[in-house]
């Protein structure tokens, strides 16, 4: 049992985040759709480059991870190219109820997380539901039927290796960097890079749906800001995901591009005057 102190032992600190971070026991919705091209392209920093149009979104109750309490997830992500190397980027990042796993990803690893007002997740029968919502705004809601994707062709193309039995092994994109203050109390942005995290995704179960997508605008989430322009499918889904250490760091030329694109996930408008 830890010790009821703020001042933790040698033990208790080499065991702080000493193994990989698994999420383990997850249960909820995937879903992907077309978005605007341009919107898309103008959130990725270089050396990113876009695959296709395309948002994946997930919105999870995740039961049993080992560095927190249960709590849930919702993210934005596509898939991105860096230097030849495939991979996930996550665009932004909420939890709810999920105070350390949200400061244990922005802190570690520079995952680009906020806390939600709230996140609710639902099914019935063939049929479920999410919503996300912070600062009093629903900024997205899933309705889906299981059955057939929207698109099958793409989502199936998109979605193929997520089936039940899979265990999928990949690259998660992050930026991380540090803020300080100068002694005049400007904030100061240092050792900024690009970090591949080594990701593997478990699936227990994939279940096809048919999806509606709403994205509400909010100027503190833009999640709004890539529409959905055609929804292309979804899935009920239980999957196991670890995160199993960084494989490389890469320093990054473009400082200035990579803070403005990266500053909105994680801070409110009252931060930007």
């Amino acid at each position: 049992m830890a010790t009821m102190s703020f001042v933790k032992t040698e033990e208790e600190v080499s065991h702080f985040a000493q193994t990989p971070n698994w999420m383990r026991n997850c249960e909820g919705v995937y879903a992907a759709w077309a978005t605007d091209p341009a919107a898309l392209a103008a959130v990725l920093p270089a050396p990113l480059k876009m695959v296709a149009p395309v948002v994946i979104s997930y919105v999870a109750d995740i039961a049993e991870p080992n560095f927190c309490t249960r709590y849930k997830e919702a993210a934005l992500m596509t898939a991105v190219m860096n230097n030849g190397k495939p991979g996930i980027y996550t665009i932004a990042m909420l939890l709810e109820d999920g105070d350390n796993a949200t400061f244990m990803g922005r802190d570690v690893l520079s995952i680009p997380k906020k806390n939600a007002d709230s996140i609710e997740l639902e099914r019935s029968g063939g049929r479920f539901s999410a919503k996300v919502s912070r600062m009093g705004v629903d900024l997205m809601e899933f309705e889906g039927k299981l059955g057939e994707y929207n698109d099958p062709a793409m989502a199936g193309k998109l979605f193929g290796a997520r089936t039940p039995g899979a265990d999928v092994e990949g690259i998660n994109y992050f930026f991380k960097f540090a803020i300080s203050q100068d002694d005049a109390g400007v904030a100061t942005f240092d050792d900024i890079e690009l970090v591949n995290g080594h990701t593997q995704m478990v699936y227990h179960s994939w279940e096809p749906a048919s999806v509606d997508v709403t994205l509400r605008p909010s100027v503190d989430d833009p999640w709004a800001s890539l529409p959905c322009l055609k929804p292309l499918g979804a899935a009920w889904t239980r999957f196991d995901l670890g995160l199993l250490g960084v494989i490389a760091t890469e320093d990054v030329e473009n400082a200035s591009e990579v803070i403005s694109k990266n500053l909105a996930q994680r801070f409110d408008s009252p931060v930007f005057g």
